[in-house]
C-alpha cells in the first residue's frame, strides 16, 4: 500500500472514531451540552486562526499589495472568509461564526466566562502563550489551542490546510449538528434556534 493510501486509511478510522466517540452519548442533557460549548467555542475560535492563516499563505494582506499566483485559490479563501467572519445571523445583521456560536452559548444558558476572560487576557498581554496561561481553562482546552499554534507557526500550508478541512470544515459540523437536532428533540425544542 502507498503512503497516500496509508494516510488516507488512517484518516478514514480517525474519522469514524472520532463520530462514534462514547462522548456523544453522554450528551444527554441541556447542562451537558453547556459543558461541550464551553470547551468547543474555543475550537471554534482557534478554527478562525487557521482560516487566517490560510488566508495569509493563499492571499495577499499585505501593503503593498501585489497579485497572489494562484487566483482560484485566492478566490475560494476569501469566500470561505466573507462567510466565517461575516455571515448573515438570524437577525439579518452580518456577525462571525464565532460571534453566532456565542450568541448561541447565552441562548442556551451555557457560560461565556472563560472564554471572555481569554479573549480579554489576549487583548491587555498581546499573545495567545500569556492568555492561554493566565486564563483558568482545562488543560486539554489549553492543549489543544497551543497544539493549534504549533501547527500555524510551522507554516507548512499542508499541515494549516489539512488541519483546518479534516480536522474541523469537513467533519465537526454534521456531529455537532446530530447532537443539536437530538437534544432538542429530547427537550422540546429548547434548541429550536440551532437547528
Amino acid at each position: 500500500m502507498s503512503g497516500y493510501h496509508q494516510l488516507e486509511s488512517r484518516l478514514v478510522d480517525l474519522r469514524r472514531d472520532l463520530t462514534n466517540h462514547e462522548v456523544y452519548d453522554r450528551l444527554s442533557t441541556i447542562e451537558s451540552l453547556h459543558v461541550l460549548m464551553e470547551q468547543h467555542v474555543f475550537a471554534v475560535w482557534e478554527f478562525m486562526l487557521l482560516l487566517k492563516a490560510l488566508q495569509r499563505k493563499l492571499t495577499c494582506v499585505d501593503v503593498p499589495w501585489r497579485p497572489t499566483a494562484q487566483s482560484a485559490a485566492c478566490r475560494l479563501e476569501n469566500e470561505i472568509v466573507l462567510a466565517e467572519e461575516s455571515d448573515l445571523g438570524p437577525d439579518g445583521q452580518p456577525a462571525s461564526h464565532f460571534e453566532l456560536y456565542l450568541a448561541a452559548m447565552k441562548q442556551v444558558g451555557a457560560d461565556t466566562r472563560t472564554i471572555d476572560h481569554f479573549l480579554h487576557n489576549l487583548e491587555a498581554n498581546g499573545g495567545v502563550q500569556c492568555a492561554l496561561l493566565s486564563t483558568a481553562m482545562p488543560s486539554a482546552t489549553r492543549n489543544f489551542v497551543a497544539t493549534t499554534f504549533e501547527i500555524i507557526d510551522s507554516e507548512d500550508i499542508c499541515q494549516i490546510a489539512s488541519a483546518f478541512t479534516f480536522g474541523r470544515e469537513e467533519l465537526l459540523p454534521s456531529v455537532f449538528q446530530q447532537i443539536v437536532c437530538w437534544l432538542n428533540a429530547s427537550t422540546d425544542g429548547v434548541l429550536s434556534g440551532f437547528e
